[in-house]
């Protein structure tokens, strides 16, 4: 199962576990498995996101994110 890198970056949640996942996500798009993530940075050239890690395990979920702060 492909890992993400070991640096921290913030990437967002494309799909949640029972939720369809996107088509323009991964080429074999289907129900997004239990357990699992679809995430993705907001740069596709320079990400390194689900598209071309596939599925991520929660467990490597780090935290959420609810607003940014002024100035951030």
């Amino acid at each position: 199962a492909a890992m993400m890198p070991s640096h921290h970056g913030d990437q967002r949640a494309a799909a949640l576990p029972g939720d369809a996942v996107p088509e323009s996500c991964l080429p074999e798009a289907a129900t997004e498995p239990p357990g699992r993530l679809v995430v993705l940075g907001d740069n596709a050239a320079w990400s390194h996101d689900s598209r071309q890690l596939g599925y991520l395990p929660g467990e490597r979920l780090l935290g959420v994110v609810v607003r940014r702060l002024a100035g951030s």
